[in-house]
């Protein structure tokens, strides 16, 4: 599953946040902002697993990311945006931040 997330620094933290997901974070450091989002979105996934919805959820991450589209208003020099991919093996849920 690929998800968009942006980051931005705001009152001396980096803030972060899954785009299509109910999920952020922030870090002293983008780095840690980065780390803590990839945390907050396998706690994420592995709620939706219990609840018997991370099918569902993966599905409609799919169809967002092949129409995923990114204005030039929503690009400035305060905000990144990366790919966080996250995967599913035998009930456990592991991402990785990307970009």
């Amino acid at each position: 599953m690929s998800v968009l997330c942006k980051f931005w620094p705001e009152d001396g933290v980096w803030n972060g946040s899954a785009v299509d997901l109910a999920v952020a974070a922030y870090g002293k450091s983008i780095e840690q902002a980065q780390k803590n989002l990839a945390e907050a979105i396998i706690c994420h996934f592995e709620a939706l697993q219990e609840v018997g919805q991370l099918a569902h959820e993966a599905k409609r991450l799919q169809n967002l990311a092949r129409d995923c589209r990114l204005s030039v208003g929503e690009m400035s020099e305060h905000r990144l945006f990366g790919r966080a991919i996250a995967k599913v093996s035998d009930h456990k849920v592991a991402v990785a931040m990307c970009g």
